[in-house]
């Protein structure tokens, strides 16, 4: 199990659940993981927040800007890392339960809509 210090692993599944990776696998994690923040940080991905119930955008609010403090020290300042990666996994896996695998993983619903050639039709 990797040693971070500052992130309690015995209190962290996410970081608990590291060891079952090969290092080769823990690199592909930390490549996917700076394409998706670079997506976050161009908008290319983001969470539709008027879509949600208020606890549970408020929830994703607070994951988000942990998720800033933590790429903000892996850019800058690395003595702010243990810190933040520890603020953020508490977050994630204690406060924010909202923010889960599960909670994630439920059925958003459907907003109609028309064809992508209908769209450009009526807006010209």
């Amino acid at each position: 199990m990797p040693n971070i210090p500052g992130a309690d692993a015995r209190q962290s599944r996410t970081l608990q659940s590291l060891n079952r990776f090969t290092p080769d696998g823990i690199t592909a994690l930390a490549a996917l993981g700076l394409v998706l923040l670079d997506a976050i940080n161009k908008a290319y991905l983001a969470v539709n927040e008027a879509r949600l119930s208020l606890d549970l955008a408020v929830a994703y609010r607070r994951m988000l800007d942990d998720l800033y403090d933590v790429q903000d020290a892996l850019h800058g300042d690395a003595s702010k890392l243990p810190a933040a990666l520890a603020t953020f996994l508490a977050t994630v896996e204690g406060g924010c339960q909202q923010c889960a695998p599960a909670a994630l993983s439920k059925p958003v619903p459907a907003i109609p809509s028309a064809p992508i050639s209908a769209r450009r039709s009526s807006s010209s």
